[in-house]
C-alpha cells in the first residue's frame, strides 16, 4: 500500500490487476466487464493528470456501454442479433453511467486534447 501514494501509481496498479489491454482498444467485449473497467481506468487517469490518455479509455467505455446486448438461448451475451436472442433493456444505472462517461468526454474534449 505504501507504493500507492499518487493517482498515477493507483492508475498503474489498477491496470496491472484488471484484465483490460491497450492493444484491444476497440475490440474489448463487455462479457467480462471491460466497459466498467475501461471507465474506471479512464477516470483514474484523469485524476493522475493524464487527460489525453484517459480519453482513449473513456471512449472505449462509451463504445462498450453503447452496444446493444442480446441474451441467447444458451446464456451467451452477444452484441449482434442472433436467431432467438432477446434484446436486454438497459438498466437505469447503466444509462446513468453511460451519460456520465459521455459528459466527461464532452468536457475533456472541449478543454484539453
Amino acid at each position: 500500500m505504501d507504493a500507492l501514494q499518487s493517482w498515477d501509481a493507483i492508475a498503474d496498479e489498477y491496470l496491472r490487476v484488471n484484465p483490460i489491454e491497450e492493444s484491444k482498444l476497440g475490440q474489448h467485449s463487455i462479457t467480462f466487464g471491460a466497459d466498467l473497467r475501461s471507465a474506471k481506468y479512464g477516470y483514474l487517469l484523469l485524476k493522475a493528470g493524464r487527460p489525453c490518455y484517459s480519453i482513449r479509455w473513456l471512449r472505449e467505455a462509451e463504445r462498450l456501454m453503447s452496444l446493444p446486448v442480446y441474451y441467447t438461448r444458451n446464456g451467451r451475451v452477444v452484441h449482434e442479433k442472433e436467431k432467438f436472442a432477446r434484446l436486454q433493456k438497459p438498466e437505469p444505472d447503466h444509462i446513468s453511467r453511460l451519460a456520465q462517461v459521455q459528459t466527461t468526454l464532452a468536457q475533456r474534449m472541449a478543454t484539453v486534447c
